[in-house]
């Protein structure tokens, strides 16, 4: 891939992460790309839930797993179960975020003689206040080991706020990982 198409690809990609309310990090294709691969086969077995546990990452793995094997598959790679030519594999991690208090957030004016509360509703400054607070996150990474030598050849990282922490609506979680490992994957080469 000549270095415009890549620069513009990646610049296509962060400017649809800032609007999607995902942040994406994603190495540069390069040193994959000089791998020529041709298939590739996940690196840990998938996660079986053999105790009824209601622990997100038993419902995540087989997303996580699907999304990435039908990513790859568009791009022409074929899996197979042992030894190919790259291995994947995923970390899931929640986490926290500070959020950042905005204007809005205060009671107090900054200009004399104004009275609190005259511009604006309660309403705004109630949400101005709730969205300044701690933020769960869900955050996966995507991993790809050359085949042979075992090192890792690329990384990419997903962080989204938190919206629905249960685990109830995981058809939101699904369409959401999709999205996600699509926009990763969107400047690794095709396989060959």
């Amino acid at each position: 891939m000549n270095p415009l198409k890549l620069s513009a690809a990646t610049l296509a990609m962060l400017l649809l992460a800032a609007c999607s309310g995902m942040e994406i990090e994603a190495w540069e294709p390069n040193q994959f790309a000089a791998g020529h691969y041709q298939s590739y086969s996940w690196r840990s077995e998938p996660i079986v839930n053999t105790v009824g546990s209601r622990d997100i990452i038993y419902q995540m793995d087989p997303i996580m797993r699907r999304e990435t094997d039908r990513a790859l598959q568009a791009k022409g790679y074929r899996k197979v179960e042992w030894n190919g030519d790259f291995t994947v594999d995923y970390i899931y991690a929640p986490g926290l975020r500070m959020g950042v208090p905005g204007a809005a957030a205060s009671n107090i004016s900054p200009r004399a003689g104004v009275r609190p509360n005259a511009t604006m509703s309660q309403a705004q400054r109630d949400n101005a206040i709730a969205l300044a607070g701690i933020k769960e996150t869900h955050n996966l990474a995507l991993q790809f080991n050359d085949g042979k030598s075992r090192m890792e050849v690329w990384r990419g990282v997903l962080t989204k706020i938190a919206q629905d922490v249960t685990g109830d609506n995981m058809d939101s979680t699904g369409r959401t990982i999709g999205k996600g490992i699509n926009k990763l994957t969107s400047t690794l080469p095709d396989a060959g």
